[in-house]
């Protein structure tokens, strides 16, 4: 990746170089495939009403973060709620306007929609915050948190080292 990430966080990554590390870091409830089309990643399974108002999601059971930590719904809702928050600016905000999410249990949602929108899956794909570690963040402060360039994720890479130059700087990231 060219140039250095900044917001190593699903609902603030506005440059290129944030929004790619965010796509090996982090998992969505579904993930693009490479012929165009949305599969499940943390979902096993979702179901669109027939009037396309609403959509339900199942996560896998088992699921951890990179520290261990069981992923739940509750870490879907966090995730969606702080996208939502407008002193967050978030750039994905407009995304979920409108949305209203409900937990039916540990490893079920509900996403409720005003009005049919047919690319709301392409929502889901936005990657999930692990709640544990981001839940003391005020929503003024979470562009500062620590989090946001040594990141903990769920996705199919996780940070091995930071290399940093003689004034601080990080200079590249190393994945396993």
């Amino acid at each position: 990746i060219i140039g250095t990430p900044r917001f190593i966080n699903p609902i603030l990554a506005i440059s290129d170089p944030d929004k790619d590390m965010v796509s090996l870091i982090y998992s969505g409830l579904l993930r693009p495939d490479n012929k165009g089309s949305l599969i499940p990643d943390l979902a096993k399974k979702f179901e669109i009403s027939n009037d396309g108002l609403s959509y339900t999601f199942t996560l896998k059971p088992d699921l951890t973060w990179q520290d261990g930590k069981p992923i739940t719904s509750d870490d879907i809702i966090f995730t969606i709620q702080q996208a939502k928050d407008s002193n967050i600016k978030s750039p994905r905000r407009a995304s979920w306007e409108g949305v209203e999410i409900e937990k039916l249990d540990d490893l079920s949602i509900r996403f409720s929609l005003e009005k049919p929108y047919v690319p709301f899956l392409e929502n889901a794909a936005i990657g999930i915050l692990p709640k544990h570690l981001w839940k003391e963040a005020m929503s003024d402060q979470m562009s500062f948190s620590e989090f946001n360039i040594k990141p903990i994720g769920s996705g199919p890479y996780k940070i091995k080292k930071i290399n940093k130059n003689s004034s601080g700087i990080i200079i590249s990231y190393e994945l396993v």
